[in-house]
């Protein structure tokens, strides 16, 4: 896992955290990924007091980036089980979401999703068309 794959994990952890809507998984995960980056103990204090701060988003990104690969692979399991209970906590939303799909034809219209996942489809056998027309994912400009 790089730096740049790092930040979100730890941004939604703080975030979750932040709202109090985890329980002590998350939680004590959080803290254990935490625990293994004393490197960034003053940019990671200063983001919980501010999480929205880009600023203070940019400063922890440079801090990861600077880090030798194998001192972020170690990383790495604790991120993975952060962002496991995270998941299961908190799954992101889907617009469309299909475990198995038979069929001709299959289209998809006009679908809007502010986070998460637009169309998710597991399985899928089609034998015909298949269209989708305006999927956006993510906040639109107004």
């Amino acid at each position: 896992m790089s730096g740049l794959e790092l930040l979100p994990v730890l941004l939604w952890g703080l975030d979750a955290i932040g709202k109090a809507t985890v329980g002590e998984a998350v939680k004590d995960a959080y803290k254990a990924l935490k625990a293994q980056m004393p490197w960034a103990a003053d940019s990671l204090a200063a983001l919980e007091q501010q999480p929205q701060s880009k600023g203070r988003q940019m400063v922890l990104q440079e801090s990861l980036e600077e880090r030798p690969a194998t001192e972020l692979a170690a990383l790495e399991p604790l991120a993975q089980a952060l962002l496991d209970h995270l998941r299961r906590e908190h799954p992101a939303p889907v617009g469309v979401d299909i475990r198995k799909l038979e069929a001709v034809n299959f289209r998809v219209g006009t679908l809007s999703v502010e986070e998460g996942t637009g169309v998710r489809i597991e399985e899928a056998k089609l034998s015909g068309d298949v269209s989708f027309d305006q999927i956006t994912v993510g906040k639109t400009q107004r």
